[in-house]
């Protein structure tokens, strides 16, 4: 069983359960008290027997109307801090060789990768590859600013930071390092910036 297919199996778990949790809760405030007691002993458990039923049914139209068509036309790619590569399947034609295209050009626009991210965060600390908040920089690290403006300018907002050594050898297409981290990060308008730092 791949990745996909058990996030998909999860996700139709947490659909069940949290159908399940939400009708118990209508069903617990608006009974006023008719389940109670010996004699609502039959009624309590097919009030059980639909609250299972009903959830059930939820999860399986989810599962099959929304996450099956999902799988079946997600298309294989490389996924960063993964170290089993599915084969690459173009999504589009290659781009034509042409003048002023160099071959990591063409290269790269034959191989996406893939950058998830995971909720909740794993929050392990050696991971250097995230989205957003601060980067893990080294001592006497400078914000990247734009250059030739002459007046001090605004530092550039941090994207993501990605570790080279968790990026399979394939997706790195001879234009990453083996090992470093990438910081990428914008100004507020205009184009993004790069920064390396090895490790």
């Amino acid at each position: 069983m791949n990745r996909a297919t058990l996030e998909a199996l999860i996700s139709a778990a947490v659909t069940f359960f949290s159908v399940l949790l939400i009708v118990a809760s209508a069903i617990g405030v608006s009974s006023q008290g008719a389940l109670k007691g010996p004699e609502a002993f039959v009624l309590r458990w097919t009030v059980i027997f639909l609250m299972l039923a009903f959830s059930a049914l939820v999860a399986w139209v989810r599962w099959t109307f929304f996450l099956i068509p999902r799988l079946s036309s997600t298309p294989a790619a490389t996924v960063v801090g993964s170290r089993s590569l599915p084969a690459p399947k173009p999504l589009h034609p290659p781009v034509p060789a042409g003048p002023g295209l160099s071959p990591d050009i063409l290269a790269a626009s034959r191989q996406a990768i893939v950058f998830r991210q995971h909720f909740p965060p794993p929050h392990r600390d050696s991971a250097l590859s995230f989205f957003g908040g601060a980067p893990i920089a080294p001592g006497g690290f400078r914000w990247p600013r734009p250059e030739g403006t002459g007046a001090p300018s605004k530092p550039f907002s941090f994207l993501m930071q990605i570790d080279c050594s968790e990026v399979p050898a394939p997706a790195r297409l001879g234009m990453l390092p083996d090992r470093g981290v990438v910081f990428l990060s914008r100004p507020d308008v205009g184009t993004a910036g790069c920064l390396l730092r090895p490790l």
